[in-house]
């Protein structure tokens, strides 16, 4: 359970650099005008979309070619989160302000591929209680957008425009990592909490 929350943390973390951010970014950091925000701030978004729909396809694609439900929830939340870490730091250090916004599309429509697997795993792992689960990981979701949009006008007010997304890249690391060596969508939530020490104790 803690896994697939911190996953999700991460995920929605970075979800709202996009949503919050992202205009003001533009502005005042990279100096486009108004009318070019406009469109331009939008382009990311555009690209989740796509993301989206690419991540929850390909995850169930390599779930019916493989029968592997790791493999499919794991790779491409994996290839999701590091896609966008790979251009979210370009993006934070280019000169050129165009550069940036297209390397923020790229990120973002890979951040996005990860909604697929990310909500596939509370039904995976979560049995009956897929719905208990759901909410949690939202739960944990929404306390890192909550967080997100605070960490990054702290960073900005007493660091740099680039220090925000460099603390995102390292988040999505980290999330990666939660993919590969710690969330299991085949275990259980059930099962794991009575294997527990906690559910041990209480049992006793």
């Amino acid at each position: 359970m803690w896994a697939i929350m911190c996953a999700y943390f991460t995920y929605v973390y970075c979800l709202w650099i996009f949503l919050s951010w992202l205009p003001s970014y533009l502005v005042e950091y990279r100096h486009f005008t108004l009318l070019k925000v406009g469109l331009l701030a939008s382009l990311p978004l555009f690209a989740g979309v796509l993301g989206d729909t690419v991540g929850g396809v390909a995850t169930d694609w390599l779930l019916k070619k493989t029968g592997n439900t790791r493999l499919a929830r794991r790779s491409v939340a994996i290839v999701g989160l590091l896609g966008c870490c790979i251009f979210i730091v370009p993006a934070a250090l280019t000169e050129n302000a165009y550069t940036a916004v297209y390397c923020l599309t790229a990120s973002m429509f890979f951040l996005e591929c990860t909604i697929g697997p990310s909500w596939a795993v509370p039904m995976d792992a979560g049995g009956k209680y897929s719905g208990t689960v759901s909410g949690m990981m939202n739960m944990a979701g929404n306390i890192g957008g909550a967080l997100s949009p605070l960490v990054f006008g702290f960073l900005v007010q007493y660091g740099n425009w680039q220090a925000p997304f460099i603390v995102a890249a390292a988040l999505l690391v980290m999330g990666a990592g939660v993919w590969a060596f710690w969330l299991d969508p085949d275990r259980s939530v059930l099962e794991a909490f009575e294997a527990s020490p906690v559910s041990a104790e209480q049992g006793a």
